[in-house]
């Protein structure tokens, strides 16, 4: 050993090295513990600019749905922070599961802020 602080730090691996369960291997793992984690996307939706958004995002929600995933993401391109896409916001928000948004450059066209657009889509947790 160098010094203490070398021996402190190779202790606390050890300790902590013993302290972990001897099934953290990825090898060992049974059947029953493996699960998939399954997830759906949809980008560029186009609420504002496309006539049949509404019937696109309801076939994405209905697949989504009967697949049972886990979450599900929109890409970006979804709809401005309007009251009148409440009916589309709808059925986004049908979706049982977790629901995920990332938001991109044209999200924000029509002079809406990044926060109003948070705000509008109920992100809870955002980061740029």
């Amino acid at each position: 050993m160098k010094n203490r602080r070398d021996f402190i730090k190779l202790l606390s691996i050890g300790v902590a090295a013993t302290a972990l369960p001897l099934n953290m291997s990825a090898n060992v793992f049974t059947e029953e513990r493996k699960k998939s984690l399954r997830f759906g996307l949809c980008a560029d939706v186009h609420k504002d600019v496309m006539h049949d958004a509404d019937s696109r995002l309801q076939a994405f929600i209905d697949e989504a749905s009967e697949k049972e995933l886990d979450f599900i993401i929109q890409l970006g391109y979804f709809c401005s922070p309007y009251y009148y896409n409440l009916g589309f916001m709808s059925i986004w928000n049908s979706f049982k599961g977790d629901k995920y948004h990332l938001i991109v450059n044209h999200d924000m066209d029509w002079g809406f802020t990044r926060e109003q657009l948070v705000e509008y889509l109920k992100i809870a947790n955002w980061y740029f």
